[in-house]
């Protein structure tokens, strides 16, 4: 995976959250985000996409800029469920806790994990064993992310249940911290330190409680948007080159990207860009050429600019080209197709 560690594929809702808790410390968002490429407007704009590595870089920033010890668990407690965007609310409509913590399960590569979790039920108490990939790496201490995660998971499931929950045990496969006290008093529950494997444990009866906004009906809708989400991240991360190209010409929307640019911006050679799309059986000029017409279709659909005009911003040098092209997919000419749509719109009304 580390090589699309750059690319910006997940959805950034975490951004709000991390900008409220550093507002909390007097830390700027000038400060905590040097170095992403990021700006303070796009940590509230919905379309915000943040690459696994500039994820990173803002961690290792708020660690910087807010060095208290407890940082892990302070900052993890400040991650509400709302972090996870559109997942929320699948989480949020499941029938019960059980069942909203195997969809954030099932659903792990939109919540960016580095752990395997797995339940080992032993009478009455459910016990979450946590451990890492192979060779897998933090952005900071391996005791950080499992404060995160421990904290984290701790607000989210208060969130899911609107009740004041805690965990019956929490087991750290590290030596004792000096702030020992510190995770007992956030957690509110026994905590034990150089434990064979870490771990949180919960009661079963927990587990199975209802969830107060559950709604089936509601569930499957969102979850229908976030399996699509989440077989788009499959995509990339399993190296869907085309999948890849066609996410880049998205985000730049109403712009036409060369192959250069796009090269540039999926960290290849235009060269090895070309090549990979021949594997796929697909050429950039294709498409490209199909992004240009969804981007004309909408353009001749708002019927504020001229075909001339849109011609040059789908990247048509004259006129009679962009014609030829748009006959081409279409099967009518863009006047043709501007004057049917406003004719079915008046219609409409």
């Amino acid at each position: 995976m580390a090589e699309y560690q750059d690319h910006a594929i997940y959805p950034g809702a975490e951004l709000f959250l991390i900008h409220e808790f550093m507002q909390t410390q007097d830390i700027s968002a000038r400060q905590w985000l040097l170095g992403v490429g990021l700006t303070e407007a796009q940590v509230f704009d919905p379309d915000t996409r943040v690459s696994l590595r500039q994820f990173d870089i803002i961690y290792r920033n708020i660690y910087r800029l807010a060095p208290q010890q407890d940082l892990g668990l302070t900052f993890g407690a400040a991650l509400n469920l709302s972090r996870w965007g559109m997942l929320s609310g699948a989480l949020l409509t499941s029938r019960t806790l059980g069942q909203a913590l195997a969809t954030a399960n099932e659903m792990r590569s939109l919540v960016r994990s580095r752990f395997n979790l797995a339940t080992n039920v032993v009478g009455e108490l459910c016990h979450i064993e946590v451990s890492t990939h192979d060779a897998q790496e933090f952005p900071l201490s391996l005791r950080f992310a499992y404060e995160v995660l421990a904290a984290s998971l701790q607000t989210q499931i208060r969130d899911l249940l609107s009740e004041d929950i805690h965990f019956e045990a929490v087991d750290f496969a590290f030596p004792t911290p000096t702030y020992a006290d510190q995770y007992r008093l956030l957690l509110q529950c026994p905590v034990h330190f150089s434990a064979p494997k870490t771990r949180l444990t919960i009661k079963l009866d927990t587990l199975k409680r209802p969830l107060p906004l559950a709604n089936p009906v509601a569930r499957k809708q969102v979850l229908h948007v976030c399996r699509i989400e989440a077989e788009r991240l499959a995509r990339v991360l399993q190296g869907d080159i085309v999948w890849q190209v066609r996410e880049l010409f998205a985000r730049y929307d109403d712009t036409r990207v060369t192959l250069e640019q796009a090269a540039q911006a999926l960290k290849v050679s235009a060269r090895t860009l070309r090549r990979k799309l021949e594997l796929a059986n697909h050429s950039f000029k294709c498409l490209q050429e199909e992004h240009s017409l969804q981007l004309a279709l909408r353009l001749l659909q708002q019927g504020d600019l001229t075909v001339n005009d849109i011609a040059m911003r789908c990247g048509y040098q004259d006129i009679a080209s962009f014609r030829a092209a748009f006959k081409r997919w279409t099967g009518m000419l863009p006047t043709q197709h501007r004057a049917s749509y406003l004719s079915i719109s008046a219609d409409q009304m």
